[in-house]
């Protein structure tokens, strides 16, 4: 399927997320941006525990800005991200194979030939990589960085050198508590859609990581949280 399954695209689709009332009243709160208040209170906070955050208003100035963050040749990997292939960064890493040592490039090609063996080296020179991108399932105002996997394995790329994580304004929750109600009442639900969407039953919640400050003992300013003003990903 080659159509990004965006949280539009699933709720005109999918017939469980159009008759789930709650899940209607959960999406009206979390499928908003962020108030401009609420997005500076965030940054300053997300700073302050010692990460790197940065405001763009769109696709074209994010890109700018990730062409201007990871130098020629870098290594990189991404994780699967409904956000970073609404913004155009897959498309981008397509139309230009040999700007960036693309690890995610190898996985794909390599799964594409039923290669196990490469798909798992692949992986593991990702988990090493100068940049590894993803994004969040939300972030709150009091600056904790919350995620979820089905497979159990984002712990391990949460590790490189610099950690980039992409999301829109609409992520941007008040607390913790909201920010893992967001994962596990609105993302999971619409990750369940997505699932159905490719013939399963429903996907899995197997990982949830909370990255609550920077390491005190790493390098400063390892974590880069670029916030995308808009609604982008789920």
């Amino acid at each position: 399927m080659s159509k990004t399954l965006t949280a539009s695209y699933l709720l005109s689709t999918d017939t469980q997320l159009k008759e789930n009332k709650e899940f209607q009243e959960l999406h009206s709160k979390y499928s908003k941006p962020a108030s401009d208040e609420s997005l500076d209170k965030t940054v300053k906070t997300l700073t302050e525990k010692g990460h790197k955050a940065y405001v763009v208003e769109g696709k074209d100035d994010f890109m700018k800005l990730i062409q201007t963050l990871v130098p020629d040749g870098a290594s990189i990997y991404s994780g699967s991200s409904t956000t970073l292939q609404e913004l155009g960064f897959v498309e981008y890493l397509k139309a230009n194979p040999t700007k960036y040592v693309n690890h995610k490039a190898a996985f794909v090609a390599a799964s594409s030939k039923g290669d196990q063996a490469g798909m798992a080296d692949a992986v593991a020179k990702g988990w090493l990589a100068d940049y590894w991108f993803a994004s969040v399932g939300a972030i709150s105002e009091t600056g904790e960085i919350v995620w979820g996997s089905a497979t159990g394995t984002r712990l391990a790329p949460h590790t490189p050198k610099n950690l980039v994580l992409v999301a829109g304004t609409n992520k941007i929750t008040a607390d913790l508590e909201d920010a893992l109600k967001r994962l596990k009442d609105y993302q999971k639900t619409l990750t369940d859609g997505e699932a159905r969407a490719f013939g399963l039953s429903g996907s899995t919640l197997a990982e949830i990581g909370v990255l609550s400050a920077a390491n005190p003992f790493g390098a400063p300013g390892r974590v880069h949280v670029i916030f995308v003003k808009g609604v982008y990903g789920y």
